[in-house]
């Protein structure tokens, strides 16, 4: 697998999205649709059907990683059970060339992380979709983009889709070392009883305190995927998008067929106990073998 990285220094402005000043603009071929390379001062700008991406190195990565995040835009959505439209506007990926100049961009929050994402809406359409990225993190294609990129594809199913099921899917197409240290979380707030109760963590509606992050990232992840393993990954949207209209109980009833979060507390923390020694693996959503085959290739 060849995986993209910026290896650069210095500070540079960040470009707008969807720049209408850019200068230079070529149409490339890009087997999978047409890339449009241009210029903003030091940025170099590709644009695909769905994608801006913004590289400071050269323009031939920016054209590889469009037609990367093209491949694995489709593959996420077909491994969560989440629809795919043409984006409008596009998604801009912002690829730094420095820890500074993204932590500058995403805030302090986002210092130990390789990407972040961002969508904000104009009244019922989405206005930004963005995700700023480590550009000096090699392994930002598996470790990374394939989270931010479930964060974005949720955006376009909810309006404000629930916490513990936006952060629990995404969580999940995380690579294996990362989803056991949020294995380890949830492990040691077990064992401290101090486990969030089921009917508080799936109506959260802010993330709690940072020093509870660990163990609410670890108990979402674990639900979705004790979720997934009873049903489907469009079942599980369902029941997100039924228990903001209808209440957690009645949205439970109806799509997984218990009588209500209580049950599923039970049910959920037995499965707990039977998988004691069990390695975490990733879930094979949607039926996919493979799954996230596009990063697993030069694009």
């Amino acid at each position: 697998m060849v995986l993209l990285a910026i290896v650069l220094a210095g500070a540079h402005n960040q470009p707008t999205a969807i720049a209408a000043d850019a200068v230079g603009q070529v149409a490339v071929d890009a087997g999978e649709g047409a890339v449009s390379l241009s210029r903003q001062g030091a940025w170099h700008l590709a644009e695909s059907d769905n994608f801006q991406v913004c590289s400071l190195h050269s323009a031939e990565q920016a054209s590889a990683m469009a037609r990367a995040c093209e491949r694995l835009r489709r593959e996420v959505a077909e491994l969560c059970g989440l629809r795919v439209e043409r984006w409008s506007p596009r998604c801009q990926i912002v690829l730094h060339a420095s820890s500074t100049s993204y932590v500058a961009a995403v805030g302090n929050n986002g210092a130990a992380t390789v990407a972040s994402a961002l969508t904000k809406r104009g009244g019922a359409r989405i206005a930004l979709r963005k995700i700023d990225v480590r550009g000096d993190a090699h392994d930002y294609l598996t470790t990374a983009l394939p989270h931010e990129l479930c964060h974005v594809l949720l955006a376009d199913r909810f309006t404000d889709a629930p916490l513990w099921c936006d952060e629990g899917l995404a969580l999940l197409l995380d690579p294996l070392d990362k989803q056991q240290l949020h294995e380890r979380d949830l492990r040691i707030g077990q064992q401290r009883g101090e486990l969030m109760p089921l009917d508080h963590l799936v109506n959260l509606k802010q993330y709690p305190a940072a020093q509870r992050w660990g163990l609410f990232y670890g108990q979402s992840a674990s639900i979705v995927r004790y979720l997934l393993q009873r049903g489907t990954p469009a079942q599980l949207l369902e029941f997100a998008e039924l228990q903001r209209s209808r209440g957690v109980n009645v949205a439970l009833r109806d799509v997984y067929g218990f009588q209500g979060v209580a049950e599923l507390d039970r049910q959920w923390q037995a499965s707990l106990k039977n998988s004691l020694v069990a390695p975490i693996t990733l879930i094979g959503f949607a039926g996919v073998v493979n799954p996230l085959s596009a990063i697993a290739e030069s694009p």
